[in-house]
């Protein structure tokens, strides 16, 4: 996950290697035997772990952005179930990725949180954030293996996920706009969305960011 800022979160670690030996051994087994029930047994407790693992991982994370950040969010509408549809070989590894860094589970923990701390959520078409270039917004073909994004318009050359971050930033500016919120900048050079009719005291201006987040898929 890489915010607008700059800062990225590691993708989560693999916990599931010892499922994938489990499978291979229930495979093994004889159906209906004692040591394929002691095996599904052991599957079941082994992916319960994994599943407290990954929800662990992406509470701290979050919770970090809440606290450390901004609670004022723009997230890419990402429709997760499109992103676990079978399909070929390239079609696999990109719902692996996908389904491991658990881009519902973050998405849901990231929009209660901010709600909660009285943050403002805004979700938007994800269409060509990873291509766009967050300066000029021309279109770049990029591959799921590039991870350097190199304008073939203007020649900046970030992150790709930075660079996707950025990009959703500026649609997300446009779309706080359109719902009536000013944008305060500070003389830090933060920005700061607030209701139009606010009255913001020249002597004490905002501190806080708005993070507009790429969930790195």
């Amino acid at each position: 996950m890489t915010l607008s800022n700059g800062t990225q979160y590691k993708p989560q670690e693999r916990h599931d290697g010892r499922v994938r030996r489990l499978n291979r051994k229930l495979a093994r087994a004889k159906r209906g035997s004692r040591s394929s029930q002691k095996v599904k047994t052991s599957l079941r407790k082994e992916h319960q772990r994994v599943t407290t693992q990954r929800k662990q991982q992406a509470h701290r994370i979050t919770t970090d952005v809440i606290k450390n950040h901004s609670a004022n969010l723009v997230l890419e509408d990402l429709r997760t179930e499109k992103l676990t549809r079978k399909g070929g070989n390239h079609k696999r590894g990109f719902n692996r990725k996908g389904r491991d860094n658990a881009i519902a589970m973050h998405k849901s923990m990231l929009t209660y949180k901010a709600e909660r701390a009285n943050g403002l959520v805004e979700l938007i078409n994800p269409r060509n954030t990873t291509r766009a270039c967050s300066d000029c917004s021309g279109l770049q073909d990029m591959s799921l293996s590039d991870r350097t994004y190199i304008c073939g318009v203007c020649g900046m050359v970030k992150d790709r996920d930075h660079n996707a971050a950025l990009t959703i930033r500026s649609r997300g500016l446009s779309a706080f706009a359109g719902r009536g919120f000013t944008l305060c900048v500070g003389p830090d050079g933060l920005t700061d969305v607030r209701p139009t009719e606010t009255t913001v005291d020249e002597g004490n201006p905002t501190t806080q960011d708005n993070v507009f987040i790429h969930l790195s898929t």
